[in-house]
């Protein structure tokens, strides 16, 4: 249900040619920008899919994928401690009055979820999952990383919206 022996790429990738783009001259540059980052899109999208042994993406399957990692992941205290402080954030800002988050926390819970495997952090998510199932453990300066990047990420899109 979850490939842990499969190595996620696409972000090195996508620093790398970020990097060869910056350092040259725009006249040199065989993609645009544009270019790098829709390749790097379509790679994080294949990588996902490989990683859930899915062909295409179907709602109903990801929702089952996802059920299935949270109760595998809860069970980890530090990791159990990012999660909540993600839903916590959202909850705040879009249930001030708290009378339906009761009724939406399910919902919530999956929103979170597909966050954490969204381009932006499947790389690092990808490796705490791989930690947790094959060591039953995450590494600290793994979860550091994890928190750092998900609760500000999560604050900066709450914040555009």
């Amino acid at each position: 249900m979850y490939n842990t022996q499969f190595k996620v790429k696409y972000y090195d990738i996508e620093k790398e040619l970020i990097q060869r783009f910056n350092e040259k001259e725009k006249e040199e540059n065989e993609y645009t920008m544009d270019d790098i980052l829709d390749i790097c899109s379509k790679l994080y999208r294949d990588e996902f899919l490989t990683v859930f042994g899915m062909e295409d993406f179907l709602v109903d399957k990801i929702n089952e994928h996802m059920t299935y990692i949270y109760e595998k992941m809860i069970v980890n205290e530090g990791f159990k401690n990012i999660f909540e402080e993600m839903m916590n954030i959202y909850i705040q800002q879009f249930f001030k009055n708290n009378e339906k988050k009761n009724e939406n926390e399910e919902s919530i819970k999956q929103l979170i979820l597909l966050f954490l495997f969204s381009q932006q952090l499947f790389h690092i998510m990808h490796k705490c999952v791989c930690q947790q199932f094959e060591l039953g453990i995450i590494d600290n300066e793994l979860l550091v990383e994890l928190r750092n990047n998900s609760v500000e990420i999560i604050k900066q899109i709450i914040m555009d919206i």
